[in-house]
């Protein structure tokens, strides 16, 4: 369940996460929210919360928990935001497997990712184009349809205006 009004509760399928080894799940674009990334640890999963806009520097929360100020891209980088929040601002960004390999995890058991923005969709894209999903045991999307901008490439040519 979700505390806020703003966040659905995050789905997850908890007979899939592992018994013999400890779980490791990604969090992506928290918010301040901990709902999800509290349950998993209290299921005994090693979690890893990322928000460049949020809770201040990289640092342990808990046993098991810790913290990222980073971005989900498709390079390793800054990015500038366009987040009406933050304006002006750049943040770092990364890779899923620059991330991945830096925590040296050759597997994600559950990755959770809120999808709000092109460059967070381009992240989402580019983790099924390079065939990263096959190192996601559980996929959780947070998916907010606002910004028309992030679905331009989606739209079909209207094929009776093209001469």
């Amino acid at each position: 369940a979700s505390s806020t009004a703003l966040r659905v509760p995050t789905a997850y399928c908890d007979t899939l996460l592992p018994k013999k080894r400890q779980c490791v799940a990604y969090s992506f674009g928290v918010d301040s929210v901990w709902d999800f990334d509290n349950a998993l640890v209290s299921k005994g999963c090693h979690v890893i919360s990322f928000d460049p806009f949020c809770c201040g520097s990289a640092h342990h929360i808990k046993e098991n928990h810790d913290f990222l100020p980073v971005g989900l891209a498709t390079y390793d980088g800054l990015a500038d935001s366009n987040d009406a929040a933050h304006p002006n601002t750049t943040h770092p960004v990364m890779t899923l497997r620059t991330i991945m390999s830096s925590m040296q995890h050759t597997k994600v058991d559950l990755l959770r990712l809120k999808v709000s923005t092109p460059l967070e969709w381009k992240g989402l894209k580019n983790l099924v184009n390079l065939g990263i999903m096959e190192d996601i045991r559980q996929l959780s999307l947070n998916v907010h349809l606002k910004d028309e901008d992030m679905w331009e490439e989606y739209k079909t040519i209207d094929r009776k205006s093209v001469v």
